[in-house]
């Protein structure tokens, strides 16, 4: 998602789902602190909370 503010979130529905990362956390975050946003994320969608 273009936007240079650090942002994450997923979306859908539990039989669809996405997770979606704005450029700016590329900027803001080092590997292992992005490796953790994304990780975050995606355990909200694992725990169905979309």
């Amino acid at each position: 998602m273009p936007s240079r503010l650090p942002n994450a979130f997923a979306v859908g529905a539990p039989e669809e789902r996405a997770v979606c990362i704005a450029d700016g956390l590329l900027l803001w975050l080092d590997q292992q602190e992005l490796q953790g946003v994304l990780a975050h994320e995606v355990a909200h969608t694992v725990h169905r909370d979309l």
